[in-house]
């Protein structure tokens, strides 16, 4: 089996000065992989399973206020992009308030690939993406080619044993979609 990641790199070296289509297409699908490949390794290493525990005290109990809060999503964010490969990504450094992102492609030199992580309880629908306004001032700030991932990673509390059951699917979509 092909890694993603070698192959991104090597299309991405290939690129000259103006991006074609074809190749747009290529990184975005290969991209998409590598994000996606990334994202299953540390979530598998963890068997899909967060214990959700503070000093050794459950906290998704049945009726637990914790059940319905949206910190979730944030934690669940944190505990990916702490293991992310340094080699690969870098994590915006900036607040979630003023960056279009949470994570990016290491190597930008040629074009730039972002990733926007959302995470969502099962049968709940996270529709919020970015700011229009940040989101427009990155991509004109410069003529480099972009592609925008938003990744997203649902789960469900199990109450008997205080744990977020993280799905074994992403749901992927290109902002960028209508060309890709």
């Amino acid at each position: 089996m092909k890694n993603p990641v070698n192959e991104l790199k090597s299309i991405i070296k290939k690129i000259k000065k103006t991006i074609t289509l074809d190749e747009y297409k290529e990184v975005a699908r290969l991209f998409q992989e590598s994000v996606n490949l990334e994202i299953d390794c540390i979530l598998k290493k963890h068997s899909y399973q967060l214990n959700m525990e503070i000093n050794g005290v459950e906290i998704c109990y049945s009726g637990s206020p914790m059940n319905t809060s949206t910190a979730f999503g944030f934690i669940v964010e944190a505990f990916i992009l702490k293991h992310l490969s340094k080699e690969l990504f870098l994590m915006q450094q900036l607040s979630t308030t003023k960056s279009i992102y949470d994570f990016r492609y290491m190597d930008d030199n040629k074009i730039e690939l972002f990733v926007n992580l959302k995470v969502e309880k099962d049968k709940n629908y996270n529709y919020g993406i970015v700011a229009g306004n940040l989101l427009k001032q990155y991509y004109i700030r410069n003529e480099k080619p972009k592609l925008y991932l938003i990744t997203k990673v649902k789960y469900h509390i199990d109450e008997q044993h205080s744990q977020l059951i993280l799905s074994k699917s992403l749901n992927c979509i290109y902002l960028e979609s209508f060309i890709t």
